[in-house]
Parts: C-alpha cells; structure tokens; sequence
C-alpha cells in the first residue's frame, strides 16, 4: 500500500475546498435570503447551491477512488460504500416521497453531511491528525505526516514496536 504525500494531499484539499467552500457559502445565502427580508435578489443561489453539488460530488468520489484504489485507504472504501448506500436510497425514496421531502431531506442535507465529513477527514489527514492504520477507533489521533515520511523497512519496525508494547501492557 503506498502512503499519500502531503503534497498529493495538499492537492486534494485544494481541489475539494475549490468546490465545497462556495457551495456551503451558497446554501447558507439562500438561508439567509428565507429568513431575512433585506436579502432580495438571493433567489438563485439555493439552485446554484444544488448544483455546485454535483462537482463536489465527483470530486469527492474522484478522490475516494484514487485514495482508495491507489493507496488502500481503509477508511476512503467506507466513504465510497456510504455512497453507494446514499445513492441506493435516493433511488428508492425519489420514488415514493413528497417532492418537498426529496429535495431538503434527501437531495440537500445527506450529501452535504457527507461532503463536510469527507474534506473534514482529508484536512485531518493533512494536518496529521488522523491515522488509519493500526487503530481501532474511527478517528484516532496519530501523527499520519512522520508516518508517511518512513519507509516501508521503517514502518514495519515501528509497527513491530507498537505490538511488542501493547502485548507488555496487557500482561
């Protein structure tokens, strides 16, 4: 499994807050065009909104599969099965559901509370708070960015070290 780069990583944080900063900024003026009557002339931002979606969207799943694909990312294939299941669900609920309902509860909040944890979990792992491998918990705290700087001969020994001091603790 090859590790991402803080570069590579750099990258992707560009590339998703390209997309995943405007589109939050526009729901929030289209929030604010609903609740307050001096902001007239916001009635467009919520479709903008909605449709900023779409290439936040694949950027995501872009960077899931490659993640995933490229560096075995445990934690991205979960991200990628959370698609597959919201989109299973959209499908299923688009066909039975009030046209108001699929719009807010299906269409809006559930890809927006999915792309928010998406760049949250990328920004973590730039930054170094977030390490995947080893730990039992969803989001540990490790140091991932000296990880990534090892070898693979110097990763294996560390790893090797990890073991022998959690087996001395539990005796």
């Amino acid at each position: 499994m090859k590790t991402p780069t803080k570069g590579m990583l750099q990258f992707d944080l560009i590339m998703q807050s390209l997309v995943y900063i405007p589109t939050v900024l526009l729901y929030a003026l289209s929030i604010l065009h609903e609740f307050s009557p001096f902001a007239d002339g916001f009635e467009e931002v919520f479709i903008l909104g909605l449709l900023m979606q779409i290439p936040l969207g694949v950027t995501q799943v872009l960077s899931g599969l490659v993640r995933s694909i490229r560096h075995g990312s445990p934690i991205r294939k979960k991200y990628l099965l959370l698609c597959v299941v919201y989109f299973a669900v959209l499908f299923a609920v688009a066909s039975i559901a009030a046209a108001d309902f699929i719009l807010v509860g299906v269409l809006i909040i559930p890809p927006m509370i999915i792309a928010s944890w998406y760049y949250w979990l990328t920004y973590r792992q730039l930054t170094g708070r977030f390490e995947e491998e080893g730990s039992p918990h969803l989001f540990p705290e490790r140091d991932s960015l000296v990880l990534d700087e090892l070898d693979e001969d110097e990763r294996t020994l560390l790893e090797i070290q990890q073991r022998q001091r959690a087996r001395s603790t539990n005796f």
